[in-house]
């Protein structure tokens, strides 16, 4: 709890004074606003009981006064609360966003999304929850709660015994009887996500259950989980009621024992008509304060599950971008894995000690079963995961040496599933580099076979594509990749499985454009597909993490067996057929 505390205190600093100002406010119109009672008991003495009509105007002009102060403190509170809800939780929210884009390969693959945006949104609100609600109005509850006994006890000390007394009993007494009625509505909401979930499940096969005549059945089954539902809800109905009424009658009795006290004080002039007034006004106040602090720890712990939801965020390991490293600039793009060992986990290797070289302007297609780790290989040259031993080198250099944006900015990547952004295609194509001229975009789409198209668009550059790109072909959005790497102007580039999603038509039009992209850079290709392995200058052969055959289409039939293998089982080809072609 100190540590959960003190990293909110880390998040709240920059905004220490803005809290201060929120604080006061509370503080102020929690003294200005329990005068009100005091006021008006004064009225009822000095006006309606003694007559005294020269004090009306004294007294109505102070009320008008304090009301008038207590509004303004109010607005200032609501102002500073509003600042705060949008700048507090808007810097929590960049932090979170900043801590994301800077989270390690291995915990980016194991990202789940709905689960981040879900701590960005409702789990950040927390902070505000837990600093606004469960610890300034928590003082300022308990200051009311203090107040109400001080102004009862200057009113009169045994009234405020009374009330010392009789406020835990009512709370105690209210807060068992709702606890019984708490324990039904939670079975009534654990049981009615159940029946969500099934009816959800039985609407989206709807047509199945007509086919298997199985109607009767799902509804007979729909009236038996529901009647559960309604029997509790019932139970919850006559307990609900039956502690409303008992509350009530205890919050009765207090009253009556406050009231027959007062009445004696009154009676031997040891309490005025309006004292008593005010002090009834006070004792449900103290009632209401001392039920909302014995609430606190419930909804403190509330909030803390999702403060540390959030801060759970920041306890993960982030890449060491390192500004301080060389901005080498690649000239060739020679990559040589020297005995690189890789796990995900300290259990299993991906990579056992795997040495290769890539010769500056080779197209390299890598090959093995799934698992074997050739996205690993690729990921690995983008520095995307830390390698446990060995040295991965490019151009000579140990990619440990390189910045990191540095690296990657000289590394181009098209996957299977082109990752296109809701925006114009100018946004999509400046995405990494927003000060490319519309000169060299058009240039990168004349490259990619991709201008005509662009071009005969009402809006041009400035046409919305729509989420992933909806409104593209799927050899459309290969093609506005591909262009966005000519932008970039990488002096390697790596194809993940980049057509397997593609029809045969739309695979060799995009090969066209492939083609331009590839002359004088190093290509390493990860591919299932037979013409993209045959058109390889070398082939690396994968198996359970190590190279089992690094050489050309011809000789790996040859020599390799899991290359064989692989080639007969991926692409269904008789041994003759192979052959042949080869």
């Amino acid at each position: 709890m100190k540590k959960t505390f003190s990293k909110i205190m880390f998040f709240s600093k920059p905004h220490k004074w803005m809290f201060l100002s929120l604080f006061a406010c509370i503080i102020i119109t929690t003294f200005s606003g329990m005068i009100y009672p005091y006021i008006f008991g004064k009225l009822v003495d000095e006006v309606f009981y003694n007559k005294n009509i020269n004090a009306f105007l004294s007294i109505m002009i102070f009320y008008g006064v304090v009301y008038v102060f207590n509004q303004t403190m109010h607005f200032l509170l609501n102002m500073s609360w509003a600042n705060l809800m949008t700048k507090f939780l808007f810097s929590i929210r960049k932090h979170i966003f900043e801590k994301v884009l800077s989270y390690k390969g291995i915990k980016l693959s194991n990202l789940k999304t709905g689960d981040i945006i879900s701590r960005m949104n409702s789990d950040v609100e927390q902070f505000m929850n837990f600093i606004h609600w469960n610890i300034f109005y928590s003082i300022g509850g308990a200051l009311k709660l203090i107040l109400s006994i001080a102004f009862i006890a200057y009113i009169n000390w045994y009234l405020a015994i009374i009330a010392v007394i009789l406020t835990p009993i009512s709370v105690y007494i209210s807060r068992k009887l709702s606890k019984r009625v708490k324990i039904f509505y939670e079975q009534i909401s654990q049981k009615s996500g159940v029946l969500s979930s099934w009816v959800f499940e039985i609407i989206k096969g709807m047509q199945d259950i007509k086919l298997l005549c199985a109607s009767k059945n799902v509804l007979l089954e729909y009236f038996q989980k529901s009647k559960e539902i309604v029997r509790i809800r019932i139970k919850a109905n006559k307990v609900e009621v039956y502690s409303e009424r008992i509350i009530s009658g205890i919050s009765l009795l207090s009253q009556l024992f406050l009231y027959i006290a007062s009445a004696i004080f009154i009676i031997n002039g040891n309490l005025t008509l309006g004292g008593f007034t005010a002090c009834l006004s006070y004792f449900g106040t103290g009632i209401a304060m001392f039920n909302a602090l014995t609430n606190k720890a419930n909804d403190i712990a509330a909030n803390m599950t999702g403060v540390e939801r959030v801060l759970n965020i920041f306890e993960e390991d982030s890449e060491i971008i390192n500004d301080s490293k060389s901005n080498f600039v690649l000239t060739s793009g020679n990559i040589d894995f020297n005995n690189v060992v890789f796990s995900y986990n300290d259990d299993i290797s991906v990579l056992k000690s795997i040495s290769f070289n890539i010769n500056a302007g080779e197209k390299v297609a890598l090959v093995g079963h799934s698992g074997a780790g050739k996205s690993t290989i690729a990921n690995l040259i983008l520095k995307f995961y830390d390698i446990q031993k060995g040295q991965i080198l490019i151009d000579g250099i140990d990619i440990e040496e390189f910045n990191l944006h540095n690296l990657r900015s000289q590394i181009g990547i098209v996957h299977q599933e082109t990752i296109l952004f809701d925006g114009s295609i100018r946004y999509n194509l400046t995405f990494s580099d927003d000060k490319s001229s519309d000169g060299n975009i058009l240039q990168a789409l004349k490259q990619s076979h991709l201008y005509e198209f662009v071009t005969s668009l009402p809006d041009g550059l400035d046409t919305i594509i729509g989420t992933e790109g909806r409104a593209l072909s799927g050899g459309q959005k290969q093609r506005l990749a591909v262009a966005r790497i000519f932008t970039k102007n990488p002096k390697i580039l790596i194809f993940d499985e980049a057509t397997s999603s593609l029809d045969y038509e739309a695979e060799q039009v995009i090969k066209e454009s492939w083609a331009q992209l590839c002359e004088g850079r190093t290509i390493v290709i990860i591919a299932h597909r037979l013409s993209t392995i045959m058109n390889a200058d070398k082939i690396l052969v994968l198996n359970d993490g190590k190279v089992a055959g690094y050489d050309v289409h011809k000789k790996l039939l040859n020599t390799c067996d899991i290359y064989n293998q692989l080639f007969k089982e991926q692409y269904n080809l008789q041994e003759e057929g192979v052959a042949a072609n080869a």
